[in-house]
């Protein structure tokens, strides 16, 4: 595989995890039902309580 492509797909591969990581601290938040979020959160990670 060309080592740009790798490169690439790692670089996807990391960005996924990051967001993953963050959509499981939003819901984690949001569990305890006193909790609204907007776009803002899964970008920035600036909780809105």
């Amino acid at each position: 595989m060309d080592k740009d492509i790798k490169d690439l797909l790692l670089n996807i591969q990391s960005e996924v995890r990051q967001i993953n990581n963050r959509l499981d601290e939003i819901e984690k938040t949001a569990s305890n039902g006193n909790y609204t979020y907007t776009d803002k959160d899964i970008n920035s990670k600036q909780y809105k309580i």
